[in-house]
């Protein structure tokens, strides 16, 4: 509906971690933890927003619903965060499956960004958006490459850190790669440092004409 709402859980798989099964059958308005040693149900909860278990870390039950993030104790249902939820942004809904890495839950938004969900305590420490202004679908993540599976796309997306460990060591060994020098100008782009990223652009562009470099060029040029 126009709120971006569900009345039912939007997953029923059953997710299995720690001696426990979590059960979210999507005729039902509750959540279920079942101990795997005898079967008997350790809790149960409403499923409020709930639209689906995202993942298991530390003890902690992760849950996306339509407006917020909360994380349930395995041992008792109980809120594992200070905050009974982490409140999503006023302009976002999820868009799709985030993924699980680490400490963190990356997840799709529908104002086309991935929020970085820290899951220790539950906040948002960081938001990237898509600079075409693509909304993200279902997100995998694979040797340091994010893909997106929409309704209608696939994207491939890099992780910052990966991808700034890998381009500096391309650029140490060959200081004249041109999509390694595009690069760099991207993150330099997306970081507000738009006089290096032109810098960047321009020797990149200098040595290979590509199109998506020429396009980043008058993006940082813009700014």
């Amino acid at each position: 509906n126009d709120n971006g709402d569900n009345d039912h859980w939007a997953d029923g798989s059953v997710t299995i971690a720690e001696g426990h099964a979590i059960f979210t059958p999507v005729e039902s308005s509750e959540i279920y933890c079942v101990a795997l040693t005898d079967g008997k149900l350790k809790w149960q909860k409403p499923r409020e927003d709930g639209l689906y278990v995202a993942c298991v870390h530390d003890g902690k039950v992760v849950v996306v619903g339509s407006r917020t993030v909360k994380a349930l104790r395995l041992t008792d249902g109980e809120s594992g965060w200070s905050d009974a939820s982490l409140a999503l942004p006023s302009n976002a809904t999820p868009s799709g499956r985030g993924f699980y890495n680490r400490d963190r839950y990356y997840l799709p938004l529908s104002s086309a960004e991935v929020a970085a969900v820290d899951l220790a305590d539950g906040r948002i420490v960081a938001r990237s958006r898509s600079r075409s202004g693509t909304v993200p679908g279902n997100l995998i993540c694979y040797h340091g490459a994010v893909i997106s599976q929409g309704v209608d796309h696939v994207e491939s997306y890099y992780q910052l850190d990966e991808l700034r460990d890998q381009v500096a060591k391309t650029l140490a060994d060959h200081p004249d790669d041109a999509q390694a020098l595009a690069r760099q100008g991207e993150l330099l782009l997306d970081e507000g440092r738009f006089d290096d990223a032109v810098k960047e652009l321009r020797r990149s562009y200098g040595l290979v004409a590509d199109e998506r470099t020429r396009d980043l060029l008058v993006d940082a040029m813009l700014e």
